[in-house]
Parts: C-alpha cells; sequence; structure tokens
C-alpha cells in the first residue's frame, strides 16, 4: 500500500482530483495532461504491480482525451501488458484495458483492430460473468456500431439485439431502452427491414413517453425514421403524420430543423402533394446550406424532385446541379 504522505502518491492524487474537477467541468482537453502527471507519479509511488498497471491506464486515457492518439495507443499497450503480468491473460480486469484500446484504434482510423479489441472485451466479460450481463449492453452496443461502420450489417442488428434483450432483461422501463431500440430499428432499416424498424421506433416513442428523465435520443428522430420507414412500406399518410409531429418537436427543441423536412417533401411529393413539398422546403432554404454538407446537398436533392413534382422544371434543373455538386464534394471528401 502506498501512503498519502509520500510525495509521489500525494503529487498523483492531487493531479487526479484537479484532473477529474477538469473532466466533470467539460474540460477533458485541459485535463489531459493531468491525467499524465498523475501516470506518472503514481508509477512511482505504487509498487503493487496491478495499481501500476491502473495508473498507467489513466494516464494513457488521459492522453486519448488530449488527443494524443499516437501516445495513448503505445501506453494503452504498454499498460495491458503490465496487467496481463500482473492479472494473467483472462482477468476480467482486462475488458477495461480492451475498451480503451478499441477507442484508440477507433480515433486512429483502425475499424478492424478497434473490433478485435472490443470482441476481447466482450469475451472476458462473457466469460467471467456470463452472457447476460448488464456491462455487455454497453460493449455490444459499440461492437454493433463498429461492425456497422465496417459494413457487417447482420453483425452489427446482432449486437444491437443482443444489447436490448440485456437491457429489458434488467430494466425493461429503464432510461436507456429508447436509445437501444432506436439502434435496433436503424440496424433493421439498413438490413431492410422496414416493417421491423418502424416497430422499434414507435416502442422507443413509447418507452420516451413513459419516462421523465433526459435522454440522448430526442423523439423527433423516432418519428423521422418511422416516418420514413412506412412510407417506403407505402403507408403515405402514417409517414405524413409521422413527420409532421416530427416536426413540431424538432422545432419546438430549436434543432434539426431542415432533415424532417427533406422527410416529408418525399412523402408529399408520393402522395402529389408537390407544390406543398416546395413550401415545405422553401420554409427552411436559408437555413440549409448552414446544416452539414451531407443534410444540405439533400436538401437540394429533395427540392428539385419537388419541383419536378409542382411542374417547375427550370428551377428543377438548377437545383439538380447543386446537387449533383454536392455529391461530387462529398465523394472527395470520403476519399482523403
Amino acid at each position: 500500500m502506498h501512503r498519502l504522505h509520500d510525495p509521489p502518491a500525494l503529487g498523483a492524487s492531487v493531479a487526479g482530483l484537479d484532473a477529474e474537477a477538469l473532466e466533470r467541468s467539460s474540460h477533458a482537453h485541459d485535463a489531459a495532461p493531468l491525467r499524465a502527471r498523475q501516470a506518472a507519479l503514481a508509477l512511482q509511488a505504487f509498487r503493487d504491480p496491478v495499481e501500476t498497471a491502473r495508473a498507467r491506464l489513466d494516464g494513457a486515457i488521459g492522453e486519448l482525451d488530449g488527443d494524443d492518439v499516437v501516445g495513448a495507443l503505445r501506453d494503452l499497450t504498454a499498460a495491458r501488458a503490465l496487467a496481463v503480468d500482473a492479472l494473467g491473460s483472462d482477468a476480467p480486469e482486462l475488458a477495461d484495458y480492451d475498451e480503451a484500446l478499441a477507442r484508440a484504434h477507433v480515433a486512429r482510423g483502425q475499424l478492424d483492430e478497434a473490433e478485435q479489441r472490443e470482441r476481447a472485451a466482450v469475451a472476458v466479460i462473457e466469460h467471467w460473468y456470463g452472457a447476460t450481463s448488464a456491462r455487455l449492453v454497453r460493449l455490444s452496443t459499440t461492437l454493433g456500431t463498429l461492425q456497422q461502420q465496417r459494413g457487417d450489417l447482420a453483425g452489427s442488428l446482432a449486437s444491437a439485439e443482443r444489447a436490448l434483450a440485456i437491457e429489458v432483461r434488467f430494466e425493461p422501463d429503464g432510461e436507456h431502452t429508447a436509445e437501444l431500440e432506436r439502434d435496433v430499428a436503424l440496424a433493421l432499416e439498413r438490413q431492410g427491414d422496414l416493417a421491423g424498424a418502424a416497430a422499434h421506433a414507435n416502442l422507443a416513442i413509447a418507452h420516451l413517453a413513459a419516462i421523465l428523465s433526459p435522454v440522448r435520443v430526442h423523439p423527433s428522430e423516432l418519428y423521422m425514421l418511422v416516418g420514413r420507414t412506412v412510407r417506403e412500406l407505402g403507408q403515405l399518410e402514417p409517414s405524413r403524420v409521422a413527420l409532421e409531429r416530427a416536426i413540431v418537436l424538432a422545432d419546438r427543441a430549436d434543432r434539426d430543423r431542415v432533415a424532417p423536412r427533406i422527410e416529408l417533401s418525399y412523402t408529399l411529393v408520393a402522395e402529389h402533394r408537390g407544390a406543398e413539398a416546395v413550401a415545405t422546403l422553401a420554409s427552411v432554404a436559408a437555413a440549409a446550406d448552414l446544416e452539414a454538407p451531407r443534410i444540405a446537398t439533400e436538401f437540394h436533392f429533395a427540392l428539385a424532385k419537388a419541383l419536378v413534382a409542382s411542374g417547375d422544371r427550370a428551377r428543377a434543373e438548377t437545383e439538380l446541379e447543386r446537387a449533383k455538386t454536392g455529391y461530387a464534394s462529398l465523394g472527395k471528401t470520403s476519399q482523403r
């Protein structure tokens, strides 16, 4: 055991408290040097190899929070090696090291390596705590995101469904259930199961209505998901109702005002209501080009479709050219 009055240990404790205060005040980047100092001092103070490995892990996470990805990856690898020496190759604590390594690999754009580390974390938790451990909710969610980014849509869906099933087992009405239902809905949509996607999106909406605490998923996002999936199933009136609700909620929260109107315009065009689609999009025309490039580009494409449906082909050609330019620019960006 280290003693608090021992200078290195005291310094490590003080640096750790300072870093924690900065992290809680949303200044994680400023906390990174303190976490690194905490780890350096702790390495001097601790004689226990387990504590030494943990101190190195904490310092590496500080580097990662401070955008020193190369240093973080180096020190995380070293920290995990220390942990294996101290605890053994199948210790449950290794999940923390593998999770952090997965995050570092993502920051480096190394998705294959990130998925391997995330799978290692899942495996060790399964081994020690069983296939329905509550901790697997977060791990499966992260794994599903990585699988989706790598194009493994079936794997992504399986991971999302697993996370949801475990969450419902422990907290069927918990605050994270709506978010996990949303994740399953999106995974089903990517797989082409539109009816299933709509069903899970509606379940997410129901869960949101049943809880009072704020969650990371906004109801407007869920109504958009319902609206676009049922439209593809040919259910145009339910689609329009859901998307109109999405617009009301988005406007009320002053967020994402353009995207739900794009989706509503597609439904209105499908209903042969081109003039209404044009008017819907015109109401956010000034804001559209301030959005992320993908949304701004799709706005011009949607407006071109609406103008064609309303009979204004001259303006439609102009908007279509703007959309083509935007898509070309997006393609160049994705190749960098």
